[in-house]
């Protein structure tokens, strides 16, 4: 699904988390008590933290995909610069060619549309990444798992 359909991203990971906590329940009540790790315990621990890493990775992609770089700071790497700072560091070597007030806010504008752009491109090469990441990752837990029991 698309970053956009949050409500039925959110209702189909809830809905799935709950079903699966609710067949892991149920098969336990039919299982005999044992002091050990039996091999349903380990398939739907694994299924149920599948499920709950969908739904974190949907939040972070979401606050991501959401988030809007304003109130007068300019993102640079892992820190804030508030404007003056970040005009001095970048036009500090040609004083005299300082911009204006007018292309200062043009700057800022420019500066904050292009920090959403790469938070959405971020956010989406996330999603995208993930869209083949958990499979390809069941798959290869499913690999493990039944070749481990089935031997």
């Amino acid at each position: 699904m698309d970053v956009e359909a949050v409500p039925g991203r959110v209702t189909l990971g809830i809905t799935t988390l709950l079903t699966v906590s609710s067949k892991a329940s149920g098969v336990q009540t039919n299982l005999p008590q044992v002091s050990y790790i039996k091999a349903m315990d380990v398939w739907m621990g694994t299924c149920t933290a599948f499920v709950f890493a969908a739904l974190l990775e949907f939040t972070l992609v979401n606050y991501m995909w959401r988030k809007n770089p304003s109130d007068g700071k300019l993102l640079s790497g892992n820190s804030c610069l508030k404007k003056d700072t970040w005009l001095a560091l970048n036009f500090n070597h040609n004083k005299d060619k300082l911009p204006a007030e007018k292309d200062m806010n043009d700057l800022q504008v420019k500066f904050s549309d292009a920090l959403e752009l790469a938070n959405k491109t971020r956010a989406r090469r996330i999603d995208e990444f993930s869209r083949m990441g958990f499979p390809i990752s069941f798959f290869i837990f499913n690999m493990c798992y039944w070749g481990y029991y089935l031997s």
